[in-house]
């Protein structure tokens, strides 16, 4: 399974016919890394002692986190970089989607941009891996603020639920959908993602702005690698100060138990916000640069 999903991957790292084109609302900046290209945005304060790292949870893209750059940037330096395989950054072939080649991206991100002490602002399934950094980087990770992250294993379950009858998940049939009906499956995704009844078309409009001009949505990829998945969960275990948030009105994470995620955070807390569903840094951008705001005063 393991195997035959990463071949499906390929048609994830497929070049684009046409050069990805970002929206101008922040200077984007490209860099070239093991695994692949990544677009990211560098703003804020260059002394600060700290810099914050975000990455936007797919669909979304920078350009839907702007309340939440424009709240830290005053205070902190922001780093916002889009994962490979989403967004406008793309992968090479030897990319897996794995949590491990995750971390691996994070790690030489922080290397090449010669960032000393960060805090990491990290949301969904994707978040695990900043915690495999923390664990293996304390010196330059002073704490962790997460956003509707489960545990492994509970994350594994959540893709299972999320998934229509497996279609997703299913290597190549999952790849072919995304690519066919990307726009579709998104606002199906935001639908189920937001609470009930919300107005979603700030999400849906900026993810489908995106795709039209070049961005990637390589759901498929990233949810087959999460399910066959192996990793070392002591290698999930961050010792860092550190904030859970948790929207209740998420009903994709209806079934989650949420505090198992505390198992992987000896010095955590998990705080619980009532009006939010599964995207407390666009939902919440407050709170969150609250919870950042407390973890970065902690780690002085």
């Amino acid at each position: 399974m393991v195997c035959c999903s990463f071949v499906a991957s390929s048609i994830d790292k497929l070049p684009s016919l046409r050069k990805p084109q970002p929206e101008t609302m922040y200077e984007s900046r490209w860099l070239s890394l093991k695994r692949g290209t990544i677009r990211y945005v560098s703003l804020g304060k260059n002394d600060a002692s700290d810099t914050i790292i975000l990455m936007p949870d797919p669909p979304n893209t920078i350009e839907h986190m702007s309340e939440l750059i424009n709240l830290l940037s005053k205070k902190f330096k922001v780093v916002i970089f889009e994962g490979l395989g989403f967004g406008y950054s793309t992968a090479n072939m030897d990319y897996d989607f794995s949590i491990e080649h995750n971390a691996e991206v994070m790690v030489e991100l922080l290397h090449k941009l010669e960032i000393k002490r960060a805090i990491l602002a990290l949301t969904c399934v994707a978040a695990l891996a900043g915690l495999w950094v923390a664990n293996k980087y304390p010196e330059r990770i002073k704490g962790i603020v997460l956003g509707q992250t489960p545990s492994l294993d509970e994350a594994k379950r959540w893709a299972k639920r999320i998934d229509f009858k497996g279609l997703i998940g299913t290597p190549f049939l999952g790849q072919i959908l995304l690519k066919l009906f990307k726009g579709r499956i998104s606002d199906l995704w935001y639908e189920n993602a937001l609470a009930r009844g919300k107005d979603r078309h700030f999400f849906v409009d900026n993810a489908n702005i995106s795709f039209k001009n070049g961005a990637r949505f390589s759901l498929a990829s990233g949810l087959q690698s999460l399910l066959g998945s192996e990793t070392d969960t002591a290698d999930l275990i961050a010792r860092q100060k550190s904030i859970v948030l948790w929207g209740n009105l998420d009903r994709s994470h209806r079934s989650t138990n949420k505090y198992f995620i505390l198992d992987f955070l000896p010095n955590g807390k998990i705080v619980e916000l009532e009006k939010c569903a599964h995207f407390p840094d666009v939902e919440a951008p407050e709170a969150f640069a609250e919870a950042i705001e407390e973890v970065a005063l902690e780690a002085i």
